[in-house]
């Protein structure tokens, strides 16, 4: 599949830097396959490995969610899926309270209220462009009676401590958000600067000063940015696969930072000061590989085995849930596009510095299983355009 660059935005400005940058390093091969380990922020040091090999046990003071997922996982056939009846490309859910989930609806941009007694929904917010609107929805975290959304080039707030949500607001970003979190009165954002109207000697610089998160103040004063990222060597293409397609997530017990780019095979630990305290390796992960063409700036995925860091979902004060979603190419068919699929699930303490494998799906058709939302009290199947909710049986 080929990608095309940022909407061939500032087209000659562009060309002209890495016709310049092409001319400076002839001797750089022009097709490469990346991601490079050596280029992988702190691919090198020791880590605290997360695998197999530790399965998980329950036990009093454990999330309940978890346990409850650790015995889906174990023995399915004592849980059925009941079916929420509503239509969307579901992208995120939030649980509210024991009866109300947010629904964020990535394709059309929609932010739906879903009561899971009754089966009633209401939309909290629709594709636009105007306040309380959405365009590019990527992300959503709670904290407390808050909801705060990724939209385009801004955080969208909505007040969820009456009967409905509501819009109350927006903090307005320089840059494009495509993951968040919460910290205090401070955000901090996973994201890319936007390539519109930028000149030359600009974009020099942003991409000599490339951090991956940026904080900043509700009101939308930048604080700081912090995360090594992805060693792009100036090219900017790559920003998006390996720089801003992460996670960011905020443990506030602990006030840690969890940081991950869904593509590579670390996550990162920061404390409250932005400094790197710890990282982790998923064992069992395979780093997809593309083809990258420097002069005419193109990617191309390759086919072969390749996973994902899904999901990322504190479950506590000490834990996270770690889903990560790998495609195996299957060695005995004729046909590249047959994969199997595998969803791996793995409760992070980031306390003890140890992790715990809950299980694995393995559907007999991939197609068939787009997502998996894990929330603070809820397990959401989502598959063949449907959303369930894994209920245990009576």
């Amino acid at each position: 599949m080929k990608i095309s660059g940022f909407n061939r935005i500032s087209g000659f400005l562009l060309l002209l830097l890495f016709i310049n940058s092409a001319c400076s390093h002839k001797s750089q091969p022009q097709t490469i396959m990346v991601p490079v380990n050596k280029d992988i922020p702190h691919y090198n040091d020791s880590h605290i490995i997360i695998n197999r090999k530790t399965t998980y046990s329950k036990f009093p003071g454990k999330s309940d969610v978890l346990n409850t997922l650790n015995q889906y996982l174990q023995n399915p056939q004592k849980f059925s899926l009941r079916k929420l009846q509503i239509t969307a490309d579901v992208g995120n859910v939030i649980s509210l309270n024991k009866d109300n989930v947010l629904l964020l609806d990535t394709r059309n941009n929609r932010l739906i209220e879903y009561n899971i007694s009754n089966d009633k929904s209401m939309d909290v917010a629709k594709n636009g462009r105007g306040p309380g609107e959405l365009l590019f929805s990527k992300d959503m975290v709670k904290r407390g009676d808050r909801i705060y959304l990724a939209n385009q080039m801004q955080v969208s707030r909505f007040n969820c401590n009456n009967q409905t949500c509501a819009y109350a607001g927006e903090t307005k970003l320089g840059f494009i958000p495509s993951s968040l979190t919460i910290s205090g009165d401070s955000l901090a954002i996973l994201g890319s600067f936007s390539m519109r109207g930028i000149n030359k000697k600009q974009l020099k610089n942003k991409l000599e000063h490339l951090k991956a998160v940026h904080v900043v103040k509700l009101s939308g004063k930048s604080v700081t940015s912090f995360g090594q990222p992805y060693a792009i060597h100036n090219q900017w293409m790559l920003i998006r696969p390996f720089v801003s397609d992460g996670l960011v997530r905020y443990l506030p017990n602990r006030k840690q930072y969890i940081v991950a780019y869904k593509r590579l095979p670390l996550i990162y630990v920061y404390n409250q000061q932005f400094k790197l305290q710890q990282t982790y390796k998923i064992a069992d992960f395979f780093t997809g590989k593309q083809k990258y063409i420097r002069k005419k700036l193109e990617l191309f995925i390759v086919n072969g085995n390749f996973s994902r860091i899904q999901h990322i979902v504190p479950v506590n004060d000490n834990n996270a849930l770690i889903i990560i979603r790998t495609l195996t190419k299957l060695s005995n068919n004729k046909n590249p596009r047959k994969y199997k699929l595998q969803y791996d699930f793995y409760d992070v303490d980031f306390k003890g510095e140890q992790s715990y494998y809950l299980g694995s799906i393995n559907p007999e058709k991939p197609r068939s299983l787009q997502n998996i939302f894990v929330t603070g009290s809820d397990i959401f199947i989502y598959k063949n355009a449907t959303l369930f909710r894994v209920v245990t049986k009576k």
